[in-house]
Parts: C-alpha cells; sequence; structure tokens
C-alpha cells in the first residue's frame, strides 16, 4: 500500500487542540439538522487554525479517526480541516464499528482554507461506550498530519478519541473504510459535531425526611477500553481500490526475471539498508529503532498489472506490480512476487507447496477485504526456504505468516482479525518440524489487536521449534506477544537452538503487551537456547518468564 501519507516527516510541533467544555447551543435549523432547546453539542477539536502544514499526498485518500461517546446521542455531521492548496470534492462519512457507512455527506460551499463542516440530512444515533469512526474522503490528497496527534487519549466533553490505531485513512478513488493507523499516530484533524443531553440535576431532598438523598441515575462516563476484540478494519459496503479487470489466467504468465528500477510513489523514509540473501544466515544485531510500518512497507507502485490467481508451475517465474484478486498456489522453485497486491478470501494469499523452495515475497500488501476471510497471508505448506520481505499484511484470521525456513523481516503486520469464533489469530507462525530447517524473523513491526493467540507464536506441533532466531522485532497485543516453543501439555517435543534477542515489547495494545503477558513457554536450560536483550519500548528488561 502506497503510503507517504504518513512518511513525511512533521515540521512544526503542534500540542493537540482539544474542544472547549460543550456549549448548550439554541434550537435552530442548521442544513437539515435541528438541535433541541437544552441540547448540548460537542467536538474533539476547537475552531482555532491548524499552523500544522499542508502534505500534498497527490492521491485519493480517506482520513478518519475513531471515537466513542460516554453518553447517548446523535451525530448531526462532520468536520474536517482544509489546509491550503487542497481542493476537489469532499464527502463525509459515519462509520460503525463493523465498518458498515451509517451516513454520508457532500461539502458544498467550502473556503480555501480552514475547518469545514457538512451536517447530514438527519442526525444519526449513536450509543455510549460503542467505536464509531468519522472521516472525509479527497480525491486530490492535501492534507494535515500531526505526528504524535494520539500519543495519549484525546477526551473533549463526553467524545473520547482513544490513542491506540487513531489516525485511520484508506487509499482509493472512492470512500471506503478507512483501517489502516500508523505507529506514529498521525492526527489527520477529523472531526464530528455531536449533539447530546447533559445528565440530570440531582433533585432536592426535602430536609424532613430521613430517607437519604438519592442519587441521580447518571449516564455512566465510560472510559472506552482497548477491547480485545478490536474494530474489524473494512466495510461490507465499500468498492475496494482494486476492483480488478480479471484475466482468466489459471497459471499466471512468467514474466522478466530482472526487475525495472521504479521510482516510489510513496515517500520511503525507513527504508531498510539490508541486503539479506535468499538463503537464511544467522543475523547480527539489528536495531532497534526504526521499525517497519505503513510508510515503507508494501508496494512502491500505484498502479498494477491484473490477474485472477490461481496455480504456479513455472520455475524462476516473476511478478513484478501485478493485482491479484484470488490466492496463488506455487508448486515450483524460484519464484519471485514483487510490488503485488492481493486482496483475497480463502485460506492462503500465497501458498508454497510441500518440496518447492525458494519462493520470494517482497514489497507486497496481503490482506483480506474483511467480507471474506482470510486465513493466512504467506504459507509455506513444507520445508522449503521462504524470504518474505518488506510486506504490509493485515486482516488475516490465522497467520499473517507461517513458516518453517527462510528470512521473515521488515514487514508490517498488524489488524489481524478474529473473523471466526476459535480463530488463534498469529502475526507470525511456526509449527515446528523433525528435519532440517533454519528460520530468522528480524526486524518486524507485529502488532496484534485481538486478545489471542500472540504476535509470535512458535509452536511444537509438529516437532520441536529448533535453529529459529527472533531478533529485533516491535511486538504488541495477542494472548502473549510471544509463544517460546517450549515443551508443554500438549506438545511433547523439546526445543532447542531458539534464539529470542533485542525485541522491543510494546503495551499500545495491552499493558502487558499481551492480554496475557509478554512471553509464555520458553526454556532457558535448553541446548543452544538464548533470552537476552529483550526489553520494553517505554524502557526496561523483559524477562523469559
Amino acid at each position: 500500500m502506497a503510503a507517504a501519507l504518513v512518511a513525511i516527516p512533521t515540521t512544526v510541533a503542534l500540542a493537540r487542540q482539544p474542544a472547549p467544555a460543550a456549549k448548550k447551543v439554541a434550537s435552530v435549523q442548521k442544513m437539515g439538522t435541528q438541535t433541541a432547546p437544552g441540547t448540548l453539542q460537542a467536538s474533539l477539536w476547537d475552531g482555532k487554525p491548524i499552523s500544522e502544514p499542508g502534505r500534498a499526498e497527490r492521491t485519493p485518500v480517506e482520513l478518519g479517526v475513531r471515537f466513542t461517546a460516554a453518553t447517548n446521542g446523535e451525530i448531526a455531521g462532520i468536520r474536517f480541516y482544509k489546509p491550503r492548496g487542497e481542493r476537489g470534492r469532499h464527502v463525509g462519512t459515519l462509520w460503525d464499528a463493523q465498518g458498515r457507512a451509517l451516513a454520508r455527506v457532500a461539502f458544498s460551499g467550502e473556503s480555501r482554507q480552514g475547518w469545514q463542516t457538512a451536517y447530514f440530512g438527519a442526525p444519526v444515533p449513536i450509543w455510549a461506550g460503542r467505536v464509531y469512526t468519522a472521516s472525509y474522503h479527497t480525491r486530490h490528497g492535501t492534507h494535515v498530519a500531526q505526528r504524535g496527534g494520539f500519543a495519549s487519549p484525546v477526551v473533549s466533553g463526553p467524545l473520547t478519541a482513544p490513542s491506540d490505531r487513531n489516525g485511520v485513512y484508506a487509499y482509493g478513488k472512492r470512500s471506503r473504510f478507512p483501517a489502516q493507523s500508523n505507529p506514529g499516530r498521525f492526527n489527520y484533524f477529523a472531526d464530528v459535531i455531536f449533539n447530546y443531553r447533559p445528565a440530570p440535576e440531582p433533585s432536592a431532598t426535602p430536609t424532613s425526611t430521613r430517607t437519604p438523598t438519592k442519587t441521580p441515575t447518571a449516564t455512566p462516563t465510560v472510559t472506552p477500553t482497548r477491547t480485545p476484540t478490536k474494530t474489524p478494519t473494512q466495510t461490507p459496503t465499500r468498492t475496494p481500490t482494486k476492483t480488478p479487470t480479471v484475466t482468466p489466467t489459471v497459471t499466471p504468465t512468467k514474466t522478466p526475471t530482472q526487475t525495472p528500477t521504479q521510482t516510489p510513489t510513496k515517500t520511503p523514509t525507513k527504508t531498510p539498508t539490508k541486503t539479506p540473501t535468499t538463503t537464511p544466515t544467522l543475523p547480527t544485531d539489528p536495531p532497534i529503532d526504526g521499525f517497519p510500518d505503513a510508510s515503507n512497507t508494501g508496494p512502491t507502485i500505484s498502479s498494477f498489472k491484473k490477474m485472477k490467481g490461481g496455480e504456479i508451475k513455472t520455475d524462476g517465474a516473476v511478478f513484478d506490480g501485478v493485482e491479484l484478486t484470488e490466492s496463488v498456489d506455487v508448486w515450483a522453485d524460484n519464484v519471485t512476487f514483487r510490488n503485488c497486491r492481493i486482496i483475497t478470501g480463502g485460506y492462503w494469499g500465497i501458498q508454497l507447496r510441500e518440496g518447492y523452495t525458494n519462493l520470494t515475497v517482497e514489497n507486497c500488501e496481503i490482506a483480506s477485504d474483511r467480507k471474506r476471510k482470510l486465513d493466512i497471508g504467506v504459507w509455506n505448506d513444507g520445508t522449503g526456504k521462504m524470504t518474505v520481505r518488506r510486506n504490509e499484511i493485515h486482516s488475516t484470521s490465522n497467520a499473517a505468516i507461517m513458516a518453517k525456513s527462510g528470512i521473515i523481516e521488515d514487514n508490517y503486520i498488524h489488524d489481524m482479525w478474529q473473523a471466526a469464533p476459535g480463530d488463534h489469530t498469529d502475526g507470525i507462525q511456526t509449527n515446528g518440524n523433525k528435519g532440517e530447517n533454519e528460520l530468522v524473523i528480524r526486524h518486524n513491526t507485529i502488532i496484534n489487536p485481538e486478545n489471542q493467540t500472540s504476535a509470535i507464536i512458535l509452536s511444537p506441533v509438529f516437532g520441536p521449534i529448533h535453529d529459529v532466531v527472533v531478533s529485533g522485532n516491535l511486538l504488541a497485543g495477542g494472548g502473549y506477544c510471544i509463544y517460546g516453543g517450549a515443551k508443554h501439555i500438549e506438545h511433547p517435543y523439546s526445543p532447542y537452538n531458539v534464539v529470542i534477542k533485542n525485541n522491543v515489547f510494546s503495551t499500545r495494545v495491552f499493558s502487558k503487551c499481551g492480554f496475557y503477558g509478554p512471553m509464555a513457554h520458553f526454556d532457558t536450560k535448553a541446548e543452544g537456547n538464548e533470552w537476552s536483550g529483550n526489553r520494553w519500548e517505554s524502557g526496561g528488561t523483559v524477562g523469559p518468564g
């Protein structure tokens, strides 16, 4: 996914500007919305000018904010801040937690710069404690973006914009649910107009009675919780940016093995400088900052050749700049996918079959469309080597990547989706084996918003976990951030040569990194095992148990 949106460094530090306390509004008609006497009105941001410079994205994009309300009320309209140089048509949308559009309105009579407001034809009821998203779509793409705008929750009257997974966006020529967010926690200054009635004042109790004064039944102030089942990040009503023109090709056509030099359409501020080979080697200590995110992963191009998908049986085939709407099944050696996009459902996005080796997947976006369940993004069905590098993989229900041998590095894995009860959601998973292998998992960002299973799981289902290095990753979410592959009740295999070092454990999803804690099932006494240099994102050492 192109992501210059969050790649350009902020040049002016700007404190968040929460709106002032809610004020009473008169009973007046405003572009189709009626506010009754005694109604209060609140927004997340005040009406002051924003000094943050505009950012010229030059591609259609949806920009939004996730929020909750502490009391029931109505959303009367959508606001956004328009920087100088932005032009064209704008459409505002209110979405529910499932990514369904509740109301949509086109902006009209806009000024050249400043806050723009559009009211729905009728106010939209919302309920206390539920998560909603307000967004606007711009075809021109110039916008305001404040890095760190959601470093902590923003509270304005009864409205709260949570800090986790906020500042959301989605690319596309048409309005679509903005599911993506960035660890930089950008604020794009999208906003709502919220009408509500305050809690009733306590009634006086006569002094002559001994009955205790009754505490008024006030609408409770709900602090939005980090709900383990995070907001699903797509909408059944959206039109994906990649509605394919299907080419009825079951076996994709082989393309030249050399990749033309391309000028990325995004600003890769953190392009990895490694030049790893396809044969995995044990790494030296990687850096523990400059982690992958939407700005330096995924495709570096904006136009794609359309393909349907299917089986690949040509050794050495290279697919560069393709967009597929169905899974691909690799029955060949030395196959490469580069700058691809696969948005699909089913058991896998790309699968390397048993008996084949040297699959390379780099700079691709692989995801479900949240209408269909996608179990695994990239799946190694056997023990062949696989290189998975600089990809953005999201919205999978089982694992973003499942592998036994190879290198998995510099990927941005996020927004896993428990599509059905019983789904075990993981970022990267290996199930062990009794044969030879070497698996390196290094310098990935893995953010699992679900409360199970993991960011990384080393699971000895088919044999011991062995010869695995997990190094220099940024991890958050799941039941535990890492399952360490040790022998336990249902897994009788003893691990060996498992190195887990220099990883950064984050509390950006749950306070313990995972819902239950940072680590489970690591055997520090097994031969060749090592746990070292692992730390919290905020500082401090993380131990193995």
